[in-house]
């Protein structure tokens, strides 16, 4: 099964067994998803879009190791961490979803996720000072953008992984 021979139509039959590949290995790369179903990476992405599109697959990206970036998909699956009342605009709060510390921010009513954790020394983002869509690590100044997780100011190399936000009614959900 090539990347050139495999239509959109053929892949949607193969829906059901890449979502149980992602159910038991979260996050899986595109090279690991396309050699599992004979597919490129690059033409694997291309139908992954269709699933990302219907909110069943959800890219994200991961870093990993010296190599940078690995960009990785995973199940889409939203989850209830505060109500919209407990955080306060620029504020901050630590909350714990599937085992992962996460870092929530409101900004002028809107909110946002990052990982916690710095990627300099480790320092705790949801204790640093939020200035804007700016978030400062206490420990040693380096600062995120709370809308990406990109780095905007030394002495940080590298972005925090970001997870998307939703608010259903009262509540805040984070997607991981």
């Amino acid at each position: 099964m090539g990347s050139s021979s495999v239509p959109l139509a053929g892949f949607k039959g193969l829906r059901s067994d890449l979502l149980v590949a992602l159910r038991k290995e979260q996050p899986l790369t595109a090279k690991e998803l396309g050699t599992r179903f004979g597919l490129t990476a690059n033409a694997f992405r291309r139908h992954l879009k269709e699933l990302g599109d219907a909110g069943l697959v959800r890219f994200r990206r991961e870093v990993r190791g010296v190599g940078g970036p690995v960009y990785a998909y995973s199940l889409a699956e939203f989850v209830k961490v505060a109500k919209t009342n407990e955080l306060v605009p620029d504020q901050a709060r630590l909350v714990e979803v599937k085992g992962k510390q996460i870092a929530l921010f409101n900004v002028d009513g809107q909110f946002f996720a990052l990982e916690n954790t710095c990627t300099h020394k480790g320092g705790p983002l949801a204790e640093g000072d939020i200035s804007g869509h700016e978030v400062t690590c206490p420990w040693h100044g380096a600062t995120f953008d709370v809308r990406t997780g990109d780095v905007v100011g030394p002495p940080a190399q590298r972005a925090v992984a970001c997870y998307g936000v939703r608010v259903a009614g009262a509540d805040i959900e984070v997607e991981v």
